[in-house]
C-alpha cells in the first residue's frame, strides 16, 4: 500500500514542484523582458529628448534660409545662434552648393563654428583641401533631399574630433530653372558627449548595456552606467562584437528580447535590443539569467530539500518493482523490435513463467512459428510469380517474332503500302496478321482472332500462323487455302477452339481475290465510300467444320490505284467505341 501511495503522490508532488518553478521562472523572465524594454525605452527617450529639439532647430534654420534667402554675410550669425541655443551641439555650418551660388558670390562657402573648451572657434570648410561637397555629411543630404544623420567620422580640417552630423538641405527658387539645392545646414554632436551621456545613464540592479552606432567597419560603442564594473564580475572575456552581431540578428527577425547564443557568453544571459528613433543607433542590454532567476532558484532549492527523502523512497520502490517486471518486458520488446520482413526469428527467453509475462512469451512463440511459415510461403509465391512473368515475357517476344517485321514491307511491290498494328489484351493472345509475296508475285494478306485469350489462344495462334506461311506460299486460291487450313485445324482440336480469319490475294493487276472468314474486310474508295466484300464464318471448330466449309466464299473485286483495303477484327470496334 505504501508503494502505491508513493507511486501516486510523488509524481503529483514532482509535477507541482516543476510547475511552481516554471511559473516563477516565466514570471521573472516576463518581468525582466518588461524591465529591459522599460530601461531601453527610458534611456532612448533621454537621448531623444536632447536630440529631437536639435533636429527641429536645424530644420527651422533651413526653412528660414529658403524663405528669407539672407546674404552669406548673415550665415555666421545664424550658426552662432545654433551653438548658443543648444549647448550639446559641438559645431555647425551652413555649406552652400557652389553651382547654385549667385553671380555676385564667389564659389564654395562654408563657415564652420565649433566649441574648443569654453571658446567658440572658426574654420573655413570651403578650402580645396577640405572639399566638403564630396563628404558624406553633405552628399547624403544633398542627394536624398531630406535630413539625415551621418555615421561616426573624424572631422579632419574642421572640428578635429570624432563626431556625428545631422544635415538638412535647403533650396532656392530660380526664375528659369525652378527649385534647386542651395546648401546644407548641419549640427555636429561629438562622440565624447555621446559617451558621457551614456555613462551617466542609470542601469537597473541587474545587467549591462551598450549604445552602438549602426554596424560599419568603424562602429562606435559607448558603455551605459556601471557596465564596466559589472562586466568584470560577470565575464571579463565577453565579446562585445559578438553581442552586437546577435542584436543585429534579433532586429532582423523583428524581436527585441531573447537568449544569447551559448558561443557568445560563458553563462546564460538574455539580450534586450532597441533602436533609437533619432540617431538610428542601437541600445543593447545583457541580463545574466542566474541573477534574474535567483528568487526562483531559492524557492526551488527549498522545495527540493523538503522532497528529497520522499524522492529517494520513490526511486527505491520503483527499482524493486522494475527488477521483477521491467527486465523481461524489455527483453520481449527488443526481440519484437528486431523482427523484419525477411527474418521472424524471435529470441525469446526459455525460462517458463506462470504470470502474465509467461503468457505473453508463449503467445509470441506461437506468433513466431506462424510468421516463419507466412514468410516462407510468401517467398515461394513471389518466386513462382517472377518465373511466370519471365516465361510470359519470353512467350510474348516469340509471338511477336511470328508477325511480319517492320522491314517486311520492303519485299512487296513498290506500289503496295502496308500498315499494321496488333495490341493483345494480355501479354500473349490470339490476334494475328500476316502478309508476304507469293511465288507468282502476288501479295497474300490475312488477319485473324483466336477464340479465348492468354496462353491457349497464343498456342492456337502460333499453329494458325505456321499454316498460313506454309500453305499460303503454294499459290492456292484463298477459298481453297482456308478449306485446307480448316481441315487441319479440326484434327486434334479437342478444346473446340476456333479462329475468325479473313485473307486475300492482291494480284499484280490490282484485283482482289478473297475468301472471307469472320472479319470485316472493307474497301474504301477515293471518295470515302465503304462496302463489305464478304460475310463471316469460323475456322477450327470441329462441330462447325462442315457448316463453315459450306459458308466459305470466294469473291473478286477490281481496285484502282489509290484505294485502301482496311481489315480489322471485332475488338478493334470495341476499343474504338
Amino acid at each position: 500500500m505504501l508503494c502505491w501511495i508513493l507511486a501516486v503522490s510523488m509524481p503529483i508532488y514532482a509535477g507541482a514542484l516543476y510547475l511552481s518553478y516554471q511559473t516563477t521562472a516565466h514570471r521573472l523572465e516576463a518581468d525582466a523582458e518588461r524591465g529591459a524594454d522599460e530601461l531601453a525605452g527610458r534611456l532612448a527617450a533621454g537621448l531623444d529628448a536632447v536630440i529631437r529639439p536639435i533636429e527641429g532647430g536645424i530644420r527651422t534654420v533651413a526653412h528660414q534660409l529658403e524663405e528669407i534667402d539672407p546674404p552669406r554675410s548673415e550665415y555666421p550669425r545664424r550658426i552662432r545662434g545654433i551653438l548658443a541655443a543648444w549647448p550639446e551641439v559641438y559645431g555647425s555650418t551652413i555649406a552652400v552648393e557652389a553651382a547654385d551660388a549667385p553671380a555676385t558670390d564667389v564659389g564654395a562657402f562654408a563657415p564652420y563654428f565649433f566649441r574648443r573648451g569654453d571658446d567658440v572657434e572658426y574654420a573655413d570648410l570651403a578650402l580645396d583641401s577640405y572639399a566638403y561637397r564630396e563628404l558624406p555629411w553633405f552628399r547624403r543630404a544633398a542627394d536624398s533631399g531630406r535630413p539625415v544623420w551621418s555615421l561616426p567620422y573624424f572631422d579632419a580640417g574642421g572640428g578635429e574630433t570624432w563626431m556625428i552630423t545631422y544635415s538638412t538641405p535647403f533650396y532656392r527658387r530660380h526664375a528659369t530653372a525652378g527649385r534647386g539645392l542651395a546648401g546644407v545646414v548641419t549640427a555636429d554632436l561629438a562622440l565624447d558627449w555621446v559617451r558621457h551621456t551614456a555613462a551617466r545613464a542609470t542601469l537597473g540592479p541587474v545587467g549591462m548595456g551598450w549604445l552602438t552606432s549602426p554596424p560599419t567597419e568603424r562602429t562606435f560603442v559607448a558603455t551605459i552606467g556601471a557596465t564596466a564594473q559589472r562586466l568584470a564580475a560577470f565575464d571579463g572575456t565577453l565579446d562585445e562584437a559578438a553581442i552586437r552581431d546577435a542584436g543585429e540578428a534579433m532586429l532582423a527577425r523583428k524581436t527585441t528580447f531573447g537568449m544569447l547564443p551559448n558561443d557568445v557568453v560563458a553563462r546564460p544571459a538574455y539580450l534586450a535590443v532597441r533602436k533609437l528613433q533619432t540617431l538610428d543607433w542601437r541600445l543593447m542590454l545583457v541580463l545574466p539569467r542566474a541573477e534574474l532567476l535567483a528568487e526562483a532558484h531559492t524557492l526551488l532549492e527549498r522545495q527540493l530539500f523538503l522532497g528529497a527523502i520522499g524522492f529517494v523512497l520513490l526511486v527505491a520502490a520503483i527499482w524493486l518493482v522494475a527488477a521483477g517486471i521491467a527486465r523481461p518486458i524489455h527483453a520481449l520488446a527488443n526481440a519484437v523490435g528486431a523482427v523484419n520482413d525477411d527474418d521472424a526469428d524471435l529470441q525469446l527467453p526459455d525460462a517458463p513463467r506462470s504470470d502474465e509475462i509467461g503468457v505473453l512469451t508463449e503467445a509470441l512463440r506461437r506468433m513466431r512459428s506462424s510468421l516463419q511459415r507466412h514468410i516462407q510461403l510468401r517467398a515461394e509465391s513471389l518466386a513462382e510469380r517472377a518465373r511466370m512473368e519471365q516465361e510470359l515475357a519470353i512467350a510474348a517476344g516469340i509471338q511477336q517474332s511470328m508477325l511480319p517485321r517492320r522491314d517486311a514491307a520492303a519485299d512487296l511491290p513498290a506500289a503496295v503500302e502496308v500498315a499494321a498494328a496488333l495490341r493483345p489484351a494480355k501479354q500473349v493472345g490470339g490476334d494475328l496478321y500476316d502478309y508476304f509475296t507469293t511465288g507468282d508475285g502476288n501479295v497474300f494478306f490475312a488477319i485473324g482472332d483466336v477464340s479465348d485469350k492468354g496462353i491457349p489462344a497464343a498456342l492456337f495462334m502460333a499453329r494458325m500462323s505456321a499454316l498460313l506461311r506454309v500453305l499460303g506460299a503454294t499459290d492456292e486460291s484463298p477459298d481453297r487455302l482456308l478449306a485446307e487450313i480448316n481441315t487441319r485445324l479440326v484434327d486434334g482440336n479437342d478444346a473446340c477452339m476456333f479462329v475468325t480469319l479473313g485473307c486475300g490475294v492482291l494480284d499484280r493487276r490490282w484485283s482482289l481475290g478473297r475468301a472471307r472468314l469472320g472479319d470485316r474486310l472493307d474497301r474504301e474508295g477515293s471518295r470515302g465510300r465503304q462496302r463489305h466484300l464478304a460475310r463471316d464464318s469460323d475456322v477450327g471448330d470441329r462441330h462447325r467444320a462442315r457448316r463453315a466449309r459450306s459458308r466459305q466464299r470466294r469473291v473478286g473485286r477490281r481496285i484502282v490505284r489509290g484505294e485502301v483495303i482496311a481489315a480489322r477484327d471485332d475488338r478493334a470496334d470495341d476499343d474504338r467505341g
